[in-house]
């Protein structure tokens, strides 16, 4: 089964790793184009 990850899922997911937020930042910077320091 496949499922669609969205900033949601990251934000109530269990727990706060360091891979998910890796994950969201490089999200966040192909989508606004920028680098987040």
């Amino acid at each position: 089964m496949t499922k669609k990850i969205t900033i949601s899922d990251f934000l109530k997911g269990p727990g706060s790793s360091v891979q998910e937020e890796e994950i969201l930042e490089m999200m966040l910077e192909e989508l606004l184009g920028i680098r987040i320091m």
